[in-house]
């Protein structure tokens, strides 16, 4: 038995730094050489903000692959989704899901798809297949 991936935010019990944020997921990620690591972005439970520029930084380690982004502030969100490019996949909670996805989030995580389950990924492909329909993007 194994794992392929971990959602992992950083230690809870002392605020951490941005920095030292950084160099856990770092850490993490060398430990684990062959594990998917997606980070769990949560800034009022971790009590820490990972900043765009250090998103972008994370983007170069080749087996950080995603974020779960509770950040719903749409300007930090939408350089963050710059950031990360394609190097890391941001996927967002429910409260901005969808305006996330207009500005490049790749997908949801949350608990809206334990209870809804297909129907709420077949809601998500919808709403994609309208934004590639509509112009200029605009759903």
């Amino acid at each position: 038995m194994g794992s392929d991936g971990v959602l992992n935010g950083v230690p809870m019990w002392l605020q951490s730094s941005v920095e030292n944020a950084v160099q856990c997921y770092v850490n993490l990620a060398e430990a684990c050489p062959a594990m998917a690591i997606m980070i769990y972005h949560n800034p009022p439970a971790f009590r820490v903000t990972i900043p765009p520029a250090a998103f972008k930084q994370l983007g170069k380690v080749r087996n950080i692959v995603a974020v779960k982004q509770a950040v719903t502030e749409l300007n930090q969100l939408m350089a963050t989704i710059r950031a990360c490019g394609d190097e890391i996949s941001v996927l967002m909670s429910d409260r901005c899901c969808f305006p996330a996805m207009k500005f490049g989030a790749r997908g949801e995580i949350d608990e809206a798809a334990l209870w809804a389950g297909q129907r709420w990924a077949e809601l998500g492909e919808k709403y994609r297949a309208a934004v590639e329909r509509s112009p200029a993007g605009v759903a």
